[in-house]
């Protein structure tokens, strides 16, 4: 598993030509109001299908209580408008966010059909 600056990465791959996508992990930080059962993701594709996709891809982890997908429409670090995708998943146990963020070799096929639409 890649991590960068605290995030856990999964690479989707999304053609035979080698052109890839990432999806950004780590737990969520306000662990007081969520219990450490919450996990924050970056960089989704942003489509109407991405909270099926979501659900689809991390449901095999555990029982998901609550799934919001946002659009953030600037970069924090430069203030620079730019259309990131973020999605925070509840889940119903803390173990749950521990397998996602260290599962190998997950089956983003659900994420790719989002991204290539």
């Amino acid at each position: 598993m890649t991590t960068i600056k605290g995030y856990a990465v999964w690479e989707v791959p999304l053609s035979e030509n080698g052109g890839k996508h990432y999806i950004y992990l780590r737990r969520h930080r306000e662990q007081k109001r969520t219990g450490g059962m919450t996990l924050f993701i970056a960089n989704i594709p942003g489509s109407e299908d991405d909270e099926r996709a979501l659900r689809t891809i991390f449901e095999p982890f555990g029982s998901i209580d609550c799934l919001q997908v946002g659009r953030l429409d600037h970069d924090p670090s430069t203030g620079r408008r730019r259309a990131t995708f973020l999605a925070r998943i509840s889940f119903t146990s803390e173990d749950s966010v521990d397998r996602a963020l260290n599962a190998q070799n997950v089956n983003t096929t659900a994420l790719k059909k989002a991204i290539e639409k």
